[in-house]
């Protein structure tokens, strides 16, 4: 099994483990391996066939298909141990499982081949006098070796840059998240040794992401005190349990109770209740009713023809009722007198 490492760069020290027989280098979202300073065409990395099952060759191919060219012209072959440069990233393969160089020392094994090939140059002018010769070769070895000097300082400053950077906090990480997953409204607070993440979301819907987003970070790691704005209208309806009236949500934790109701002052105590039993992502209910006036008893008697005791009575709560009160025959006769007990009054 091959491993890649990236030596310079805002990436540099990454170790990467290649598992997969091909993979695309390129600094856009859709790379295999995104490397975001790549400021060089994006490459195909892929296996041979040939060679050891253990440790097989790698190597770089354009989009086209054409083998890549680094940037001092060699061919895209990756060899192990032996450093490829592509505009300012340096990369290098060799088997997971062998001890590596050091970076510093894969570096220097980058940097020789510049060194001969200056001091080659230096050679071929010769055919100059003696003297300029050797100033022409004094001067290629200085510029060699400021060349190396410049090389290692660009390395070494683009590792301490990459070092010292700092690290993303839980925090941000957890605020990007939400951002990236489109959830507004929440806010994160830091609590002892965990994250609150705490807020009002409109739906159901914008609760299924923010859980998704969070899931990553784990109960240890965050408190989620987040809840629904139509769950909880629904919760101060269903405990009103007052027809005529509604609940809505304003945004910012306050809600209104609207509508109708014959008693707004037993209303506004109620909704006072309620209101210290939801808890704190409720700021407050207010109460904006209109007052209805009570419905009387209706008696109708007088309005139906004819004396036969028929009543119409509406109570307060709608309801109707029908009675039928017989009124007192003068005539009847009365229990225990001894005159009615014949027509004529004798015994």
């Amino acid at each position: 099994m091959k491993q890649l490492r990236i030596l310079t760069g805002l990436h540099a020290g990454v170790q990467l483990r290649l598992t997969r027989r091909q993979y695309r280098i390129a600094s856009d979202e859709d790379a295999d391996l995104q490397i975001s300073d790549w400021a060089h065409a994006p490459l195909i990395l892929t296996f041979e066939e040939e060679g050891s099952d253990v440790s097989p060759a790698l190597h770089l191919i354009a989009d086209d298909g054409t083998p890549a060219r680094t940037t001092a012209g060699a061919q895209g072959l990756l060899e192990d141990f032996l450093p490829r440069r592509f505009g300012d990233i340096v990369l290098c393969a060799g088997p997971d499982a062998a001890a590596w160089p050091s970076d510093m020392a894969l570096m220097d094994a980058l940097m020789r081949p510049v060194a001969k090939i200056k001091a080659t140059a230096a050679v071929v002018a010769e055919a100059a006098p003696r003297a300029k010769a050797a100033l022409g070769l004094k001067l290629s070895a200085l510029v060699a070796a400021a060349g190396l000097i410049a090389g290692l300082a660009s390395v070494l400053s683009t590792q301490t840059a990459a070092s010292t950077a700092p690290p993303v906090s839980p925090m941000e990480q957890t605020l990007q998240a939400l951002r990236q997953a489109g959830v507004e409204g929440l806010t994160v607070r830091r609590v002892d040794r965990r994250l609150v993440v705490e807020g009002l979301l409109p739906g159901s819907a914008e609760m299924a992401r923010a859980r998704a987003a969070l899931q990553p970070f784990g109960e240890g790691q965050l408190l989620h005190r987040y809840a629904s704005a139509s769950d909880i209208v629904r919760q101060i309806g269903d405990a009103l349990n007052r027809p005529g009236v509604r609940v809505v949500h304003r945004g910012q934790g306050v809600f209104v109770v609207e509508g109708q109701a014959a008693d707004p002052a037993e209303l506004q105590d109620e909704v006072r209740r309620i209101a210290g039993d939801i808890g704190p992502l409720v700021r407050r209910i207010d109460v904006a009713v209109e007052q209805t006036l009570p419905t009387a008893r209706v008696r109708v008697g007088s309005m139906l023809a004819g004396d036969d005791g028929l009543q119409y009575v509406q109570t307060a709560d709608g309801t109707k009722h029908l009675s039928l009160r017989t009124p007192v025959d003068d005539g009847a006769a009365v229990a225990g007198d001894p005159s009615s007990s014949s027509p004529t009054g004798e015994p």
